[in-house]
């Protein structure tokens, strides 16, 4: 189980900063597949929406999430 930090750049007519904390096993699928951005079985949207994404290894810290936005 890793502990991971996903940051979504998301364009639904507004910019918008969303920030995802997981716990993941390792080999859990993040990024596109078809029309959609997935984040293992717990998150998705459509792809088109998603304007640039990138996830960082939090190690053994503590899993939270919420969205900061941007508008």
């Amino acid at each position: 189980m890793r502990h991971w930090r996903v940051t979504l750049f998301i364009n639904d007519g507004l910019l918008h900063k969303c920030i995802y904390d997981f716990d993941l096993a390792d080999g859990v699928f993040i990024g596109k597949i078809g029309n959609w951005f997935k984040i293992g079985n717990i998150y998705s949207i459509e792809a088109r929406k998603v304007v640039h994404w990138y996830k960082e290894d939090l190690g053994k810290e503590i899993a939270h999430s919420g969205c900061n936005r941007v508008d």
